[in-house]
């Protein structure tokens, strides 16, 4: 059975996704991929990139990366426009559009299994089963715009916002997913994204995930929540 080699993985991977593996990671995790056809191990090789941390598998070149400037106190209050494709990861997500209480709601139904398609609660399930499966764009609910803090292969963090809707992006989206820009506006040093200039790639980092599902966003709303409710109590209790 032929063996993918790194030079036709890279290519596909390219060509495809406008991604660009570091050839290290790439030539070493090819040889941990068991025979089997070339698709299926471009498919396995493909799902452990977008499972593992962008600076771990990503080549840190300057025009896949956003600019060293893009925070420069010179640049931010100029306007420009990155060419790209530049891939990040999402590091964290809000929605800037919803109630903290319905942002709650919402990862607590995703925890559950759960999604909304129009009014319908829906379980998600895989193709087959008995009960409805969704769309990945459906899994993340729309609602929005989003606000995104991405991260690059060199670690450089940037702010964005969905100026326009993005299929995948919600709420509900791993955090760890890749995402490509191409073409994208900077503001002020906050990249404007909509489906003209964003992809989502998918994919999830674990330990990014957990933290954010376990002690991170929803402990956080919740204690938002909780606050101002308190604030809201101690005004009544005033007003008396």
């Amino acid at each position: 059975m032929a063996t993918l080699t790194p030079a036709e993985a890279a290519a596909s991977i390219t060509t495809t996704h406008s991604l660009f593996p570091k050839p290290d990671w790439l030539t070493l995790t090819l040889t941990t991929i068991p025979p089997s056809p070339k698709p299926a191990q471009l498919k396995t090789l493909l799902f452990r990139l977008l499972s593992q941390p962008i600076s771990t598998t990503l080549q840190p070149a300057s025009n896949t990366c956003f600019p060293a400037t893009i925070h420069d106190p010179t640049s931010i209050g100029k306007s420009q426009i990155l060419a790209g494709p530049i891939a990040c990861q999402v590091i964290a997500i809000e929605d800037i559009g919803s109630s903290k209480f319905d942002q709650l709601e919402r990862l607590e139904m995703k925890a559950r299994g759960e999604a909304k398609r129009g009014n319908q609660v829906i379980q998600i399930t895989a193709e087959g089963d008995d009960v409805v499966a969704l769309k990945p764009w459906e899994q993340a609910a729309r609602a929005g715009p989003h606000k995104l803090l991405l991260e690059d292969a060199v670690g450089r963090r940037v702010w964005a916002f969905e100026n326009g809707p993005v299929d995948g992006v919600g709420l509900e989206m791993n955090l760890g997913c890749k995402m490509v820009l191409q073409t994208v506006l900077v503001l002020r040093g906050v990249v404007m994204i909509d489906s003209g200039c964003a992809r989502v790639l998918g994919g999830k980092v674990e330990e990014l995930n957990k933290a954010w599902e376990g002690d991170g966003k929803r402990a956080w709303l919740q204690r938002m929540i909780d606050e101002e409710k308190a604030a809201r109590d101690r005004v009544e209790r005033g007003g008396r």
